[in-house]
C-alpha cells in the first residue's frame, strides 16, 4: 500500500493527522519536501504532538525516512526526540546520506533577511541553506560523520560564503560542531532502497500545492516542490508504478498564513485555530470560504506528476462540512463519493 499525502492549498489542512490515521507500526513515513519548518499536529491515544522532523506516524510506532529532498537541522531532531521520549514514545528515523544540513549561519541569515521575512518564512534557515547549496557550499549528513571534514566545511561556510570576519557572537561553534558530530553518529543513514522493505509506505508532504516553487505565486512561495513530484521520482526509481494513491487534504474552507494572495474572491471568514496563532515569522492566520475552482486548479497541477495514480480528496474538520459543498465539489470535479474521505478531527 502506497499513499502520498498532500496539502491541497496553502498548508495547515491536517496532513499530519491523515498520515497518522493511515499509519501502522509496520509503516514507513517518507518526508520528501521541506524541512523542520513544518508543524504537523497529531492526536492519538490521548497523546498530542506537533511533528517537525519525525513523520506523523510516529505515535503509532512507524519509521521515518528523511529523504534527500529535505534539508535537516540535527539539533532540532535531537530536541524533538527528547520531547517524544518524555511522552513515552521512542521515535525511529533513517536519513538519506544526501541530506543537506542546516548550520547556525543559515538560520541567522534568515532572521536578518527582511525580504525573506516579508514574503513568508518560519525562520528555520531552510531557504538560506538551499541558496547556499545552489552556490556549491554543500554540507551533508555524511560529512558530519567525520569531525575534521565537518569542521572544515562549516568554517568555510562561515568565512567564504557568509563572509563573517570573526566568530559570530551568538554561535558557540566548537560546541555546535561537537554536538552535530555526535548526533550524526546516532542515527542510521541509508539509501532510498530501504523504503522498498516496507509494505505500507506513506509519503508525507509539506505545506500545500499552491505554495510550490514552480506552481505557486512568487515571491510568496516555499523554495521546494510541494506537489507529488519528488515522491513520484522516488517511487519511479524504486520501480513502483501501480497502486499509488494521492490524498489531497483540505478543510471545508481555505487558510493561509501571513502575506501572499489567497487566489480566490470568496468571502473572508474568521477561524479560531489554537494550532495556528499569530507569530513573528508567519504573522496572521487568514481564511476564506471554499473555492471549488481553486481546488480543481490544484488537482490539475498535481496530476502533471501523478496522472497514473489513484486520487482521493480528504476533508479534515468534516464536522464543519456542509452537504451543499460536498455536492458542489462532486459535481464540478467529477469525483464520486467513493473518492472522498471525511475526518472530524480538529
Amino acid at each position: 500500500m502506497i499513499n502520498i499525502v498532500l496539502g491541497t492549498f496553502f498548508g495547515d489542512e491536517a496532513k499530519g493527522q491523515c498520515v497518522n490515521n493511515l499509519a501502522t507500526e509496520e509503516s514507513i513515513v517518507v518526508r520528501f519536501s521541506g524541512a523542520n519548518q513544518v508543524g504537523h499536529n497529531v492526536q492519538h491515544n490521548g497523546l498530542k504532538h506537533c511533528f517537525r522532523n519525525f513523520g506523523s506516524g510516529t505515535l503509532k510506532g512507524a519509521m521515518t525516512y528523511w529523504s534527500k529532498y529535505c534539508v535537516c537541522d540535527l539539533h532540532t531532531v535531537l530536541l524533538e526526540y527528547a520531547e517524544l521520549k518524555s511522552q513515552g514514545i521512542v521515535p525511529k528515523i533513517i536519513f538519506s546520506p544526501e541530506c543537506e544540513l542546516v548550520t547556525p549561519f543559515d538560520v541567522i541569515s534568515q532572521w536578518n533577511n527582511s525580504s525573506n521575512r516579508e514574503h513568508g518564512t518560519v525562520g528555520t534557515g531552510f531557504k538560506p541553506t538551499l541558496d547556499r547549496v545552489k552556490n556549491g557550499y554543500h554540507l551533508t549528513i555524511v560529512d558530519a560523520l567525520n569531525y575534521q571534514v565537518l569542521k572544515e566545511k562549516v568554517y568555510n561556510i562561515e568565512r567564504y560564503y557568509y563572509n563573517f570576519t570573526s566568530d559570530c557572537p551568538v554561535v558557540k561553534l566548537d560546541e555546535w560542531l561537537d554536538g552535530i558530530y555526535k548526533m550524526a553518529n546516532l542515527f542510521p543513514i541509508k539509501e532510498e532502497w530501504i523504503i522498498g522493505n516496507y509494505n505500507n509506505i506513506i509519503f508525507e508532504g509539506s505545506q500545500g500545492i499552491l505554495l510550490d516553487q514552480k506552481h505557486g505565486v512568487m515571491p510568496f512561495c516555499t523554495p521546494s516542490y510541494t506537489t507529488s513530484k519528488n515522491a513520484i521520482e522516488i517511487l519511479d526509481k524504486l520501480g513502483f508504478e501501480k497502486d499509488i494513491t494521492v490524498n489531497y487534504v483540505c478543510r471545508p474552507y481555505i487558510t493561509r498564513h501571513g502575506n501572499g494572495p489567497l487566489l480566490t474572491s470568496t468571502p473572508i471568514i474568521d477561524v479560531n485555530d489554537p494550532n495556528n496563532q499569530w507569530n513573528d515569522f508567519q504573522k496572521s492566520f487568514r481564511a476564506c470560504k471554499f473555492d471549488v475552482d481553486l481546488l480543481i486548479h490544484s488537482l490539475r497541477i498535481d496530476k502533471i506528476y501523478s496522472e497514473h495514480c489513484n486520487h482521493k480528496i480528504i476533508f479534515s474538520h468534516g464536522n464543519e462540512l456542509s452537504k451543499d459543498l460536498i455536492k458542489d465539489v462532486v459535481d464540478k470535479t467529477g469525483y464520486d463519493l467513493a473518492m472522498f474521505e471525511f475526518e472530524n478531527w480538529l
